[in-house]
């Protein structure tokens, strides 16, 4: 989680040292320092360390009570030979499991073979009076399959929330709600008076001012952040070998075009730039 987290971290600057905001945020946000934002910033270490040092205690809970009921519901009962809970709560549900399994399987089957028609490349709906049929007959039966699904959810939401809790640099909430997140919303703050403060373009710059004077070209800069400053102010070209070969196309694609239309030829600008050229032969002198 620390890796991804300082990942994503890295990842978030540098959108926003590009001026990707909405590639970060919900919303777009000016860059600016503000009383908030520095609270947030000075509390920022502060939060990291508390909501660390909770998510790995509300880990190590869940891990231990999940061991414990795993060792007194499924290890000690087989070590016994005694019958478990849990085996006979599953033995004597097993005909609405089936049932489940069977009406999922069936939905499957039907839309797969039944309404579903392909159409050149694309599939198209079709028996479309049995597909209300059918929706209105499992009614029933995938209101269960809901209930099992929301179940599911609710486990699968607190285990992810349980692990994820360490990190500010995601919310645990909707887009929409991420602002009542605190942990999510200092973070946020945080990368503002970041951006603003520690931009590498405005620190290179910054050096390269207080640089003395010389004659003689200066060495290649050595500070991380000057190279990155520079990085930022001077786009990477293209590597040589791909110009190379984008030159060589372009080449053959010119000479293939002067083949097919031999017109064209006094058209341009080397032939342009002849004195023959714009249909003024070159004869030879009458005596």
């Amino acid at each position: 989680m620390l890796l991804r987290t300082l990942g994503t971290h890295r990842s978030n600057l540098r959108a926003l040292y590009q001026g990707a905001v909405l590639d970060v945020f919900s919303k777009a946000h000016i860059l600016r320092p503000s009383r908030e934002a520095v609270v947030c910033w000075i509390g920022f270490s502060g939060f990291q360390a508390a909501f660390a040092c909770l998510g790995l205690l509300i880990q190590q809970v869940i891990f231990f009570l999940g061991f414990v009921a795993f060792t007194f519901l499924v290890v000690i009962p087989l070590q016994d030979g005694t019958g478990s809970p849990l085996f006979g709560i599953i033995r004597n549900m097993w005909p609405f499991w089936l049932t489940l399994v069977v009406a999922v399987l069936l939905q499957h089957l039907l839309a797969h073979f039944q309404f579903l028609e392909q159409h050149s490349l694309q599939k198209e709906l079709t028996n479309r009076r049995a597909l209300h049929v059918v929706a209105f007959l499992l009614f029933p039966i995938n209101v269960l399959v809901g209930l099992v699904a929301g179940l599911w959810r609710v486990v699968i939401s607190g285990l992810h929330n349980a692990v994820h809790l360490c990190r500010l640099d995601i919310s645990l909430l909707h887009r929409r709600l991420e602002t009542l997140d605190p942990g999510y919303h200092t973070y946020c703050q945080y990368l503002r008076v970041e951006v603003s403060q520690c931009h590498p373009l405005l620190r290179a710059f910054c050096i390269l001012l207080i640089q003395p004077g010389r004659t003689q070209p200066p060495a290649p800069p050595r500070d991380t952040h000057l190279e990155e400053g520079l990085q930022l102010m001077h786009p990477k070209h293209p590597a040589a070998g791909r110009a190379r070969s984008r030159r060589i196309r372009a080449r053959w694609c010119v000479a293939y075009t002067l083949l097919r239309n031999p017109s064209l030829t006094a058209s341009r600008k080397t032939a342009l730039a002849d004195p023959a050229a714009n249909g003024a032969q070159l004869g030879v002198p009458r005596p």
